[in-house]
């Protein structure tokens, strides 16, 4: 086998498409220039890290870009992106080993206690009592009087969970301690569906989540759809026809500025 081969099997995609782009004496801004592929996700890229890449179907279109870029076989860059995404999904689930149980004979290394369990708690109680003796003695303070004063727990009026406080600090805390696979899970849940059926032909500029730039042609009778987490960016012509809907409820088209229709959703319709 031919030692380029051998070395394109060893090297991660990322660093395959690193090395190419470096012997094509570009750098990452240049690809994204004529990519339109934003930076951070450029980035990702190269360093594999697919974690911090959008949606599957999105990254598909971004690698197939980044292969025509830089001349390189795009049925062969998918198939090796789709490999390395399956192996993350089987490392991901992978179960979790069960723990491994000590063998019973350990117990025989430890000497039985000479002092019986029920002396033990004798000891303890008495203990107790002494100090709480000698605080009510120092502080001039009587349990008594303390246990007649308190309201018994049939007077006390029942709180209902939805009653209390919530507390936006504990609400946080609370969601990063779930589970690594929960938390996936809910990020990857895409809050924001929008639809566009357009009644004109153009082409606009849509700006998905955090900076996924897509410059976008469309044609009367056409419709498209967007899932994104956090937000929407549309940047279209003046002479655009069409019906927009987000999450099923459509919303007007935004008024004409410097020429250009501007949209940013979920901001500008809540």
């Amino acid at each position: 086998m031919p030692q380029e081969d051998t070395q394109d099997k060893i090297q991660t995609l990322g660093a395959f498409l690193r090395d190419h782009r470096e012997q094509k004496g570009v750098s990452l801004t240049d690809v994204s220039q004529e990519t339109r592929i934003s930076l951070p996700v450029l980035t990702a890229i190269e360093e594999d890290a697919y974690e911090r890449m959008p949606a599957v179907a999105f990254c598909r279109g971004f690698y197939s870009l980044y292969a025509d870029y830089l001349e390189l076989d795009t049925a062969s860059i998918l198939e090796r992106y789709s490999e390395n995404m399956a192996q993350e999904v089987a490392s991901s689930t992978e179960p979790a080993k069960p723990p491994i149980i000590k063998s019973k004979t350990f117990s025989n290394y430890a000497e039985p206690s000479s002092i019986s369990p029920a002396t033990g708690k004798s000891v303890s109680l008495m203990l107790c009592l002494i100090a709480i003796i000698g605080a009510s003695f120092f502080f001039n303070w009587n349990p008594i009087d303390y246990i007649s004063d308190k309201p018994t727990t049939e007077s006390q009026t029942p709180v209902r969970p939805e009653q209390l406080p919530i507390d936006p600090a504990a609400e946080n805390k609370a969601a990063d301690q779930l589970p690594e696979s929960t938390r996936k899970e809910q990020a990857t849940m895409a809050p924001y569906k929008l639809e566009i059926d357009f009644h004109s032909n153009g082409t606009f500029k849509v700006t998905l989540d955090d900076g996924f730039i897509l410059d976008k042609h469309f044609t009367a009778g056409t419709s498209l759809q967007y899932q994104v987490q956090k937000k929407i960016i549309l940047d279209m012509p003046e002479t655009i026809v069409g019906t927009i809907r987000l999450n099923g409820v459509e919303i007007p088209l935004p008024e004409v500025e410097n020429g250009r229709r501007k949209l940013s959703l979920p901001e500008d319709i809540f």
